[in-house]
């Protein structure tokens, strides 16, 4: 004859921002993105300050810098300057996940 009341608190719902965590060059100075953009008709890319949020598995949240649609490189991002011209490949990119298996064989 016993009872209990339990009160169940469910973490909030929130629209996020996520990019791969590749994506993202750390510095010293701050963390950034690469940018894809269209200019005069050339595909080139613009250096963006974001700031960062959780992350959870290949993924990362934005929580400020982005906006919701915005293109950014996510492999070879160390390679770049700030309005490089560049060509979109996305053959070669792995899936990120939110529970990544690392496979060694």
């Amino acid at each position: 004859g016993q009872f209990v009341g339990v009160d169940v608190i469910m973490p909030e719902e929130q629209d996020v921002i996520s990019i791969p965590s590749s994506a993202v060059i750390a510095a010293a100075f701050g963390d950034s993105v690469f940018v894809v953009e269209e200019k005069d008709g050339t595909t080139v890319v613009r250096q963006q300050f974001v700031r960062l949020g959780p992350q959870r598995g290949d993924f990362v949240a934005v929580v400020k810098g982005l906006n919701p649609g915005d293109r950014v490189v996510s492999a070879g991002a160390f390679k770049l300057t700030n309005g490089a011209a560049v060509t979109m490949d996305d053959s070669m990119q792995p899936e990120p996940g939110l529970a990544p298996d690392v496979n060694n064989s």
